[in-house]
C-alpha cells in the first residue's frame, strides 16, 4: 500500500508481519536493497504445520514443524517460554521426542535422528534415518510427510511411500551421519499396501489397552475434481512385529475426495478413535469405540451448509482424566473447540481460548493424558498451551450453569445468519439486542423473562452490508457484549 499523500512510502504485508520502506525509489546497487523498517515487532505469524510434546508429565520441552522456520526447540514452565532455537532447517514438518533420541523432519519425509544435550534440547548430528530406497527422488513423499515412532517401543517407526507402508526396527543401530539408511528397513510389508491410487496421510500408533495398535489412513493424491476415491482407514494389530493381518476400518458413507488429515487414538483405550477428514462441505469428524468397525459423526454443531460451509477439520486429541472424564478436541480453521459430551450429529462443540486463540487455523493438537498439558500449533500465531488440571470438566449440557455469559457467536465471521448462545445463572429478565457501530438498534432477539440455563437464538443478517455488528446481552444489572462480522 503506498500512502497517498507521499508515493515514495510503501508499505508491505506478508508472512513475516508489515515492513515500510520511506523511499521506495532509493538508489541501490546490484548486490544491495532497499531499506526496510520492521512494523510489527512482537506480532507472532509463526505457522505450525505440528507439535510434539515429551510424554513424562511435566516434561517442559516442546518442538513443533513449521513453514520456512524449521522445527522450534523451546520450553515452556506454565508462565514463560524460554526462547526459541531451530532443529531441524528447511520447512520444519513431523517431530516426536523419545527417552533417548529425538526426531524432526523437514519438507518430504526427510526424517532426522537427534541425540539429546545436557536441557534435553535435540543435538544436530545430521543422521538422516529415512529409507534409503526413496533417496533421491522422494516422488511419493508428501510435502509435509507423516511418519511415526512406536511409543511402546522407540525402537520402531513406520513410515509411507506412497501407498506403501515400511517399518524400521532398529532405530538406535543406526549408524550417525547417514543420508538416508537400509537399517533396519523392511520393504517387504507388501500385504500392508493400501490400493493403487491412494497415498498413506496420517498414522498413529496406541499407547496402551492394547499397546503396538497402528491406524493408518490414505486420500487420494491425485487433486482431482472431483475425486472418486472415498477415504481409506486401516488397523494393524501387534503391528510392531506383524507382516499379516491388516484390517480395513473404513466407512462407505465417507464422502469422495476428503483427505484423511488425522486420526486421534484414545491413550488409554486403543479401541476408541476419532478419524479426522479435511474439505468443505462435508463432515470431517468421526468417531469409533471399537477400533473403528463402525463409525458415529460427531461434528455436531460445526456441520455447515451449503450457504455457509462452516470450518474444516484439521487435527483431534482425546484426552482421558482420570478415569473419571474424557475432553474431546477438535482443531479446525476457525480454532480449537472441545466437548466432553459426544452425541453423535447433535455433539455441542464449545471454543476453547477464544480471547487468545480466537479464529485462526489450527493444524494439530497434542493432549499429554499423563498431566492434562494441551498444545495447540496454529498456523499464523505460533503455539497456545493449556493446563486440563486434576478435575473433570463440568458438561454443561447435564447441570444448570453456575455462571452469566454470552459466547462468541458462531460462525464468525458468517454469512449471513450465526447462532448466538448465552447462558444464565438464574432465571432474570434478559434483553438481547443487536446494534451497528453507530450505536443504531438492528435487531431485538429476545426480550422478556428467562429461566436458568443454556439458550441459543439465530441472528439473520440476509437484508444488512457487511460489517461489524454489537451484540448485547442483559440480564437483570448484568450485561455482556460481543462483536461480531458480517462477511459477504
Amino acid at each position: 500500500a503506498f500512502d497517498p499523500q507521499d508515493s515514495k512510502k510503501l508499505w508491505v504485508g506478508h508472512d513475516g508481519g508489515i515492513s515500510y520502506t520511506p523511499d521506495i525509489t532509493q538508489t541501490v546497487g546490484s548486490n544491495s536493497y532497499l531499506t526496510w523498517a520492521d512494523k510489527s515487532p512482537g506480532f507472532i505469524t509463526t505457522q505450525f504445520y505440528t507439535v510434539a510434546l515429551p510424554w513424562t508429565a511435566g516434561d517442559n520441552r516442546i518442538m513443533g514443524g513449521t513453514q520456512d522456520n524449521g522445527t522450534p526447540w523451546l520450553t515452556w514452565n506454565g508462565s514463560t517460554a524460554s526462547a526459541s532455537r531451530d532443529v531441524s532447517t528447511g520447512d520444519g514438518c513431523y517431530a516426536y521426542f523419545g527417552a533417548d533420541y529425538g526426531y524432526t523432519s523437514p519438507q518430504y519425509g526427510q526424517v532426522k535422528r537427534y541425540e539429546y544435550d545436557a536441557s534435553g534440547r535435540p543435538v544436530n548430528n545430521l543422521t538422516y534415518v529415512y529409507p534409503a530406497v526413496i533417496y533421491p527422488n522422494f516422488s511419493n513423499q508428501l510435502f509435509v510427510h507423516p511418519y511415526v515412532v512406536d511409543p511402546n517401543n522407540e525402537d520402531v517407526m513406520y513410515y509411507p511411500d506412497g501407498n506403501k507402508l515400511y517399518r524400521n526396527s532398529a532405530l538406535s543401530s543406526i549408524p550417525r551421519w547417514q543420508q538416508g539408511t537400509n537399517t533396519g528397513w523392511d520393504y517387504s510389508l507388501s500385504s500392508l499396501s493400501m490400493p493403487t491410487g491412494y497415498l498413506i496421510s496420517a498414522l498413529q500408533v496406541s499407547r496402551s489397552n492394547p499397546a503396538h495398535v497402528l491406524y493408518y489412513g490414505a486420500s487420494d493424491p491425485s487433486n482431482r475434481t472431483p475425486s472418486t476415491k472415498r477415504p481409506r482407514v486401516y488397523r494393524l494389530e501387534n503391528a510392531s512385529t506383524a507382516t499379516t493381518g491388516v484390517q480395513d476400518r473404513s466407512d462407505a458413507s465417507w464422502p469422495e475426495g476428503a483427505y484423511v488429515h488425522d486420526i486421534a487414538v484414545n491413550p488409554e483405550n486403543a479401541d476408541e478413535i476419532m478419524v479426522v477428514l479435511s474439505n468443505y462441505k462435508i463432515i470431517g469428524l468421526y468417531h469409533s469405540t471399537n477400533g473403528g468397525q463402525t463409525y458415529t459423526p460427531v461434528e455436531g454443531n460445526l456441520t455447515g451448509t451449503e450457504s455457509n460451509p462452516g470450518p474444516s477439520m484439521r487435527s483431534a486429541a482425546i484426552l482421558e482424566r482420570g478415569g473419571e472424564s474424557t475432553v474431546y478436541l477438535a482443531a479446525t480453521s476457525v480454532g480449537v473447540f472441545s466437548t466432553v459430551n459426544l452425541n453423535g450429529p447433535s455433539t455441542v462443540w464449545y471454543q476453547e481460548g477464544w480471547n487468545e486463540i480466537r479464529n485462526v487455523v489450527v493444524e494439530k493438537l497434542f493432549a499429554r493424558t499423563t498431566d492434562g498439558r494441551v498444545v495447540a500449533a496454529s498456523h499464523g500465531l505460533g503455539l497456545f498451551v493449556a493446563e486440563a488440571g486434576s478435575s473433570p470438566p463440568v458438561d454443561e449440557d447435564d447441570l444448570v450453569p453456575r455462571r452469566f455469559s454470552l459466547e462468541q457467536n458462531y460462525p464468525n465471521p458468517f454469512n449471513p445468519a450465526t447462532t448466538i448462545r448465552y447462558t444464565l445463572s438464574e432465571a432474570a429478565k434478559v434483553r438481547l439486542q443487536v446494534f451497528d457501530l453507530r450505536g443504531r438498534s438492528i435487531a431485538l432477539l429476545a426480550d422478556g423473562i428467562e429461566t436458568a440455563g443454556e439458550h441459543t437464538v439465530t441472528f439473520d443478517g440476509t437484508n444488512l452490508p457487511s460489517g461489524v455488528y454489537v451484540v448485547r446481552l442483559t440480564a437483570g444489572n448484568a450485561t455482556r457484549t460481543r462483536k461480531m462480522t458480517l462477511m459477504r
